[in-house]
């Protein structure tokens, strides 16, 4: 009924990988799902700091580390042996088919391209079930959240769950819609008098220019538009930063998977050794 997918990318996966896996084995049905783990790779960024252009806008894949490392690799391959249910592995290491499928010149990272373009890849070589239930992989599963999701997988309903944490996708209406997951960002509202409309939207880079009196528009971050074009054709949507259906029976550590200031990073080990304790499991 469901492909369970999840990536594998940035920093701190010795930890983030077992605790993931053993509190989804423990403490969900894992009897209605496949698991597709999509192995990726990390940044080590050595060059030089800059405040006005930080590293991160535009990227260079020299500074890309394919790969998850011998631990966490070979973790997944006695997971694999272990589990009675489907457990797929997939080594996507390359960057480039993730971080430049969009985009003629260098990636963008802040455009979440990269987590956009692997969902819209695990979308069509994760499975054929007609659920797709993406996760962070910096995840506890503090209870059965699969068992929860499944009374609320309507044929009507297009995606459902905590946005960007833990969410269902109905592949019929994925395909059906044509919009994908790719995010976007720095849309204005321009002031326009025609046709009875008062805004015209437009991108910050349209040559045609966007005047002092443009709005700043929120949006559209990755899957935001697609949920947009769901509700606009009469599917469900039923996701949110906190939704009380599910937000209880997880913990999301909200990481960046190191991709963070150093305060973060100590209070993220906290947290991730805390969790450890309480399940007894071990660093790789």
């Amino acid at each position: 009924m469901i492909d369970l997918c999840v990536f594998l990318a940035g920093q701190n996966l010795d930890t983030y990988t077992p605790l993931f896996f053993e509190t989804l084995y423990r403490n969900c049905d894992i009897s209605k799902i496949d698991v597709h783990v999509i192995e990726k790779g990390r940044f080590e960024y050595t060059g030089d700091y800059s405040e006005e252009v930080p590293w991160y806008t535009v990227l260079d894949l020299k500074y890309y580390i394919p790969g998850v490392g011998d631990k966490v690799h070979n973790y997944l391959l006695k997971k694999q042996q272990e589990a009675a249910n489907k457990f797929n592995i997939y080594e996507m290491h390359d960057p480039e088919l993730f971080f430049k499928k969009a985009t003629p010149n260098k990636p963008f990272f802040y455009l979440g391209d990269d987590h956009a373009e692997t969902m819209n890849w695990a979308m069509e070589n994760c499975g054929t079930k007609k659920w797709v239930l993406f996760c962070h992989s910096d995840i506890v599963f503090k209870g059965d959240i699969i068992s929860k999701f499944i009374p609320h997988m309507k044929d009507h309903v297009g995606i459902l769950g905590i946005f960007s944490h833990c969410f269902a996708v109905n592949r019929e209406a994925y395909y059906r819609v044509g919009i994908r997951f790719n995010s976007i960002a720095n849309f204005r509202a321009e002031p326009v008098k025609h046709n009875g409309f008062d805004y015209e939207v437009r991108h910050a880079s349209d040559p045609r220019g966007c005047s002092v009196d443009s709005k700043i528009l929120y949006g559209w971050d990755v899957t935001e538009l697609m949920q947009l074009i769901m509700i606009a054709n009469g599917w469900s949507v039923d996701i949110s930063n906190n939704n009380p259906n599910f937000v209880y029976y997880l913990e999301h550590m909200c990481s960046g998977h190191g991709y963070v200031n150093e305060l973060t990073r100590t209070y993220q080990e906290c947290r991730r050794v805390g969790w450890m304790q309480t399940y007894g499991i071990g660093r790789l």
